[in-house]
């Protein structure tokens, strides 16, 4: 698996390949802007270039964006279903814009109408999002989340469910959080019970449309359904849990991202150390594990 961290754009978007450079990561993941509000200055044309300058000056690592926060494709209520679909197609502009492939974001929140509702609202938002992007390369990575309050996204069968549903595989697909799986229930703390969660994830949903990971230990216990991030070897999850995932070969050249808040200093001696758990150095190119497979229905 490729390292690397979410790293801040302070000083406009050009800096945050530069930065990631620094670190020694071999991919990252950025905000294309506040991730707290629903409005941002749109790209200029300067600011286009000069993040696709330092990001080809600086090794071309893979990148990532995330969506914002506020977004919620599953809400029961209309409005905020546009509103939240409008923000993401935003975000898509943005990345074709940059020249970055993809955007993780949360499958959102039923809110108490249940998940059946919630999924279908979710389905329909995600369609109505790619049809007006058609003419975007960029696609969208469903993050796995924790299940926390009403959230969707904890159970692979929900996720099997969105994209078979919507069915775009070229530009809809996965990102497996560690700490968000954990709390939701999976073990991936046991060598036998990753290896029976990743045959789940297989069968359900292709490991092919799998695409990208947060790599992020987790503070609570397993199925505690709370979202706490920590560093690797930190948390519930551990250090020998992560290392045969950072060395599982079928996840090889798929981007892993650290979504801890350290400062530059730190991470500078975090990056390294990640790699030294993972072993051999894996190649910086971003490609998907193998050709497109059906999901299950």
């Amino acid at each position: 698996m490729l390292i690397g961290a979410h790293v801040s754009v302070q000083g406009g978007l050009h800096q945050s390949p530069i930065r990631a450079a620094r670190y020694g990561c071999e991919c990252f993941q950025i905000f294309s802007r506040n991730q707290m509000r629903w409005t941002s200055p749109s790209l200029s044309e300067e600011k286009i270039h000069l993040f696709r300058k330092a990001w080809m000056d600086n090794g071309r690592l893979p990148v990532l964006i995330h969506d914002i926060y506020l977004v919620n494709l599953s809400s029961p209520d209309e409005a905020r279903r546009s509103k939240s679909c409008l923000a993401v197609v935003e975000e898509l502009h943005r990345a074709e814009a940059l020249g970055i492939r993809w955007v993780a974001i949360h499958p959102g929140s039923h809110l108490g109408t249940g998940e059946a509702a919630g999924l279908s609202f979710c389905s329909d938002s995600l369609s109505r999002i790619l049809k007006k992007t058609a003419g975007c390369q960029a696609g969208i990575l469903i993050e796995t989340t924790t299940g926390q309050g009403h959230d969707l996204g904890h159970r692979l069968e929900h996720l099997a469910f969105l994209l078979t549903r919507v069915n775009n595989p070229e530009r809809l697909a996965v990102c497996a959080d560690t700490c968000h799986m954990f709390a939701a229930g999976y073990d991936l703390k046991s060598k036998k019970g990753a290896e029976v969660l990743w045959r789940e994830f297989d069968s359900l949903i292709g490991l092919a449309h799998l695409k990208a990971f947060h790599i992020n230990d987790s503070i609570r216990e397993r199925g505690s359904r709370v979202d706490r991030h920590t560093f690797i070897g930190e948390g519930q999850i551990g250090g020998a849990a992560f290392r045969r995932l950072l060395r599982d070969e079928r996840f090889t050249k798929l981007p892993g991202i650290m979504e801890i808040p350290r400062s530059e200093n730190e991470f500078v001696e975090i990056i390294p150390r990640i790699k030294k758990l993972r072993g051999a150095p894996a190649s910086r190119r971003m490609q998907p594990i193998g050709g497109a497979r059906r999901l299950s229905k």
